[in-house]
């Protein structure tokens, strides 16, 4: 019996992927429950926490970009692009 390579390498961090989509969908109710039950709170701390939800809105859309370059957009492609480069998102993730 045979393994697919591609299920053995992108296989963990698919489900990773999934679980992450998850929680994130939490921190948008949370975030939606905030502003709508906390509006007398300062300017500073509605400024803190609308700038950790861009910053996981933004990493929530470059792991969607990713795993739709890897699954979707070269799927049985062979173009240098898919088989040598890495996805920008991944080039972008240390930061």
């Amino acid at each position: 019996m045979s393994t697919n390579p591609m299920a053995l390498m992108w296989g963990p961090g698919f489900i990773g992927f999934i679980i992450a989509t998850a929680l994130y969908g939490i921190v948008f109710g949370q975030y939606l429950f905030y502003l709508r039950w906390f509006p007398q709170d300062s300017r500073k701390s509605r400024l803190f926490i609308a700038m950790v939800f861009c910053l996981e809105t933004i990493q929530e859309y470059a792991l969607i970009g990713l795993y739709w370059s890897i699954f979707i957009s070269c799927r049985r492609s062979m173009s240098l692009e898919c088989t040598a480069q890495l996805p920008w998102q991944m080039l972008a993730s240390p930061f």
